[in-house]
């Protein structure tokens, strides 16, 4: 549909226009008037330039309309895909901001899991050493154990060939010479 400036530039076309022809057609009336002799001729003359003129401004009125209407129907097809264009992006943004988010999530609860597995790799960590302190002191106390338990009995049993060895000696034969107690 035309809106109100565009049917207004098209009647203010189609007076000018009129008044062209009318302008054409009294310059016509007075030449006919004026002349006499060819008066018949110069009138068969004129209403063919009539005809042809109003013919010519039908055609240009008829053109007038098909372009406008091409006109229209092509702005009314823009605006509805412009439409459309302006759904895609705003479905887009929506869709952008929620993977925004859920991707901020995702590094919130993949920081959370990873300080929940850093604080286990140290809790074990301190377990581990806390063990090896205690299996530490437990080997002490055994090595010590033995190593009375050892002499205890180096010096209950008579001596033998081996009881003259040294201390340090008896040690070595059984690996054990680095041991300090």
């Amino acid at each position: 549909m035309p809106t109100a400036e565009e049917k207004r530039k098209l009647a203010n076309e189609k007076r000018i226009k009129d008044a062209v022809v009318e302008k054409q057609l009294l310059n016509l009336s007075y030449e006919i008037g004026t002349v006499d002799v060819e008066a018949s001729k110069e009138k068969d003359e004129a209403a063919m330039l009539i005809q042809k003129v109003e013919e010519d401004l039908g055609n240009k009125n008829e053109i007038v309309n098909q372009f406008t209407a091409l006109h229209f129907d092509t702005q009314r097809e823009n605006e509805a895909r412009m439409s459309r264009l302006r759904e895609r992006i705003a479905g887009l943004e929506t869709q952008l901001k929620d993977a925004e988010a859920e991707l901020a999530a995702l590094k919130a609860e993949k920081k959370q899991v990873l300080a929940e597995k850093d604080s286990v790799i140290e809790n074990q960590k301190r377990e581990m050493k806390e063990m090896a302190y205690q299996f530490s002191d437990m080997l002490m106390k055994t090595l010590i154990t033995i190593t009375e338990d050892f002499e205890t009995q180096t010096s209950d049993i008579g001596r033998d060939e081996t009881s003259t060895l040294p201390q340090r000696e008896r040690l070595k034969e059984f690996n054990l010479d680095r041991i300090r107690v």
